[in-house]
């Protein structure tokens, strides 16, 4: 490693040493399973910290955060941070791909696959790599790719397809079946007749149909009358 590239890093462990929260440490400790150690950093916090990244440091600084092996949760989510902020469309995608590589819980992927607001506006060239991503072999790159289908391609001309899509995936790990039963819930707020038919006759298998069925059912969004109707369909 560089001296540079380890200065640029030391610069912002100690950012994020000196704004650690025992107590937030603790918490997500219990909460979230990871290989990296955790600081305790709280999300807001992060989230200004990978801007002053982003606005402070020129393009190969960044790319040096990128590059370095991370030993930290707080590294790899504030990387997904940074990513977040990136107005070059093809830069994006090179990072991407190389930050999808470190993610290894729900919580990097949810909070940071949710910020990633360029996805949106390039959808079309972004596709075909959402799908190579649901076939992956790792899970948690799989649950990338159907969180990001949730939060950027869930729309009326094309819930049909992503049904279809969602349909094909079978795999038994917890996180991607929990992946796919909030993508079902989360659409059954926009779709719900849609939905209705496909808990009718779908290939999921029994545990996430249910709890595609308990999370549509915890929804505030949901009316009372539309949490019967889906409760017919527990298996």
């Amino acid at each position: 490693m560089s001296s540079s590239r380890k200065n640029i890093r030391d610069l912002y462990l100690k950012k994020m040493f000196s704004l650690r929260d025992d107590q937030y440490l603790q918490f997500n400790q219990k909460i979230i399973h990871s290989q990296y150690k955790m600081i305790g950093v709280r999300t807001p916090i992060l989230r200004k910290i990978a801007k002053d990244v982003f606005i402070h440091l020129e393009s190969s600084e960044i790319y040096s955060l990128f590059i370095m092996k991370p030993k930290y949760y707080e590294e790899v989510l504030l990387q997904g941070f940074v990513l977040a902020h990136f107005t070059d469309y093809l830069m994006f995608k090179q990072y991407f791909l190389r930050w999808i590589d470190l993610v290894d819980n729900w919580a990097i992927c949810d909070m940071a696959i949710s910020s990633m607001k360029l996805i949106k506006k390039n959808q079309e060239d972004f596709f075909p790599l959402v799908l190579s991503l649901l076939e992956d072999e790792r899970e948690f790159v799989v649950r990338i790719g159907i969180v990001i289908l949730m939060n950027y391609y869930l729309e009326r001309d094309k819930v049909g397809e992503l049904i279809l899509i969602i349909d094909k995936i079978h795999r038994t790990e917890y996180y991607i079946q929990m992946a796919i039963a909030w993508f079902i819930s989360v659409a059954f707020v926009s779709f719900p007749e849609e939905i209705i038919l496909y808990l009718q006759n779908n290939h999921l298998d029994d545990f996430t149909q249910n709890q595609a069925i308990q999370k549509i059912r915890d929804s505030y969004r949901v009316s009372l009358n539309d949490k019967k109707r889906v409760a017919l369909y527990r298996r």
